[in-house]
C-alpha cells in the first residue's frame, strides 16, 4: 500500500513541474512581445521644398486628442513621430491629416520580434531524394 501512495505523489509532483514549466516557457514568450510597441509616423511635405510643420505644434495638436507620444525627430525634409501604443495610430493619422493637409503621412511599424525558439525549430535542412 506504502507504494502505491509514493506513486501517487510522485505522478502529482511531475505534473506541478510539468506545470510550472509550461507557465514559464509562456512567460517568456509572451514578454517578447510587448517590448516594442512603438509606431512610427513620418510626416512629409507634398512638395519639395515645401514648410513642415513645427514638432511642438505637432505635439500640440496630437496631445489635445490625448494621443500619447514618444517622441518626435526631425529628419531630412521629415519629421517622425514616435507613438506609445500602436493602438493610437489610427486616430493620430486622421488627427494629423486634419491639422496638416499638405503633408503626407507615412506609418511604419517595427516588425514582431521572432521568438527564440522558433529559428531553432527551422535551423535543420531538409534534404529530399
Amino acid at each position: 500500500m506504502q507504494q502505491k501512495g509514493t506513486n501517487v505523489l510522485f505522478g502529482w509532483r511531475y505534473l506541478k513541474a510539468i506545470w510550472r514549466m509550461m507557465i514559464l516557457v509562456m512567460l517568456l514568450t509572451q514578454s517578447q512581445s510587448y517590448q516594442q510597441d512603438e509606431t512610427l509616423l513620418h510626416i512629409f511635405p507634398h512638395h519639395q521644398g515645401a514648410p513642415l510643420p513645427d514638432g511642438f505644434y505637432v505635439y500640440q495638436r496630437l496631445n489635445e486628442r490625448g494621443i500619447a507620444i514618444k517622441s518626435i525627430t526631425p529628419a531630412p525634409d521629415s519629421l517622425i513621430v514616435g507613438l506609445a501604443s500602436s493602438e493610437q495610430t489610427f486616430a493620430a493619422r486622421e488627427a494629423l491629416r486634419s491639422s496638416f493637409p499638405q503633408a503626407k503621412i507615412i506609418t511604419q511599424q517595427p516588425p514582431k520580434p521572432v521568438p527564440f525558439w522558433r529559428p531553432k525549430l527551422t535551423q535543420k535542412t531538409v534534404t529530399l531524394g
